[in-house]
């Protein structure tokens, strides 16, 4: 058997502002790069501070429910019965499934 080769991973800086889909490619690899694997919660922050320090000095922002508008929804979440499943629309990054998953473990997203 060949092993397999294991690409380099794509660093946030090296992909230019300005081509298609660079804010979202920009985050995966923020992402990829600061949050530990496995880890939701760490996928949140590095979600959030990617849009803080990288896109707001820019002049750019990234569409997430963070900050306070994190708490809302975590709140809203564990006010909601007990029973049933959450059906999350319009998903753009993932950030309000994992925030929502943080706030009720076991619940299907």
């Amino acid at each position: 058997l060949t092993p397999k080769r294991r690409s380099k991973p794509v660093r946030a800086s090296s992909i230019p502002a300005g081509s298609p889909y660079s804010k979202e490619l920009r985050l995966l690899a923020h992402v990829l790069e600061t949050a530990t694997p496995g880890d939701a919660a760490s996928v949140c922050e590095a979600i959030e501070s990617f849009g803080k320090n990288v896109l707001n000095p820019a002049g750019q922002w990234l569409k997430v429910a963070g900050d306070a508008k994190a708490l809302v929804l975590t709140s809203a979440m564990r006010g909601k019965p007990r029973r049933g499943d959450i059906l999350e629309i319009g998903c753009y990054c993932g950030y309000s499934a994992l925030r929502m998953s943080l706030a009720l473990p076991g619940t299907r997203i």
